[in-house]
């Protein structure tokens, strides 16, 4: 009865899976120096692309698109194995036109497409990093995973929510929301996070609070261990 429980409860996530595989997006340099092509990678089998999008490597909660474009499907048309960043194909529709990419930055790329063999629709991860030269090198690496993490974002709705609860008057709480944070390499406000990631802030957990906690499992091993020593001298 467990197992079967268990296979019901996994069934939505198996459809998902069924429904959506999953592919790798290869990033190539172009042929010019700050230009990149993707291609879409999934074992042997080729993978039609219908929607690429590109970010700079930042936190989900200050996402800068850089370039987005779509396959329109009325157009009909082929779909191609892969697209070259700012020179969509025919068929496809720029969503945000390219800004041009900077050498030293990291950017990471979201796909949609389908295979090929099974015209199973699919969704595409990846990332580049262009050198000082202007090539671009296929995935982030160290420096875009510290782009990526959420810990400066969690660091500003710390500071923001202690603010917030010092504040007393109405001036009080606007000079909060100007409060500037660097995240990434850009910055945001506390009033950027409490009118757009109101729940950013509510559930970031203090410092204070981890470090209470962190101090109280100390103390009680400490008081454990001490009554274990007690009772083995008492055994002498």
């Amino acid at each position: 009865m467990r197992r079967s429980l268990a296979v019901l409860a996994m069934a939505p996530v198996l459809m998902a899976t069924t429904c959506f595989p999953s592919f790798d997006v290869r990033v190539s340099p172009g042929p010019a120096p700050m230009q990149a092509v993707f291609t879409g990678v999934r074992g042997k089998e080729a993978v039609e692309l219908q929607r690429v999008t590109v970010s700079l490597c930042r936190p989900g909660v200050v996402n800068r698109v850089v370039w987005s474009v779509n396959f329109r499907e009325e157009d009909g048309g082929d779909l191609p194995d892969s697209l070259v960043y700012g020179a969509p194909p025919p068929g496809f529709f720029a969503q945000s036109p390219p800004e041009p990419l900077a050498a030293g930055r990291c950017y990471q790329v979201s796909a949609a497409g389908r295979l090929r063999s099974t015209t199973l629709g699919a969704m595409g991860t990846g990332g580049f990093r262009v050198l000082a030269d202007g090539t671009v090198a296929d995935g982030i690496g160290a420096e875009g995973s510290r782009l990526a993490n959420q810990h400066e974002v969690d660091r500003a709705a710390v500071g923001c929510r202690r603010a917030y609860r010092r504040a007393r008057t109405r001036p009080d709480s606007a000079g909060v929301d100007a409060r500037v944070w660097a995240v990434s390499d850009t910055s945001i406000t506390c009033g950027f996070l409490r009118t757009r990631y109101p729940e950013t802030i509510a559930s970031t957990e203090s410092t204070e609070g981890r470090i209470l906690r962190v101090a109280g499992a100390v103390a009680v091993l400490i008081a454990v261990y001490a009554i274990e020593d007690a009772l083995h001298l008492g055994d002498y």
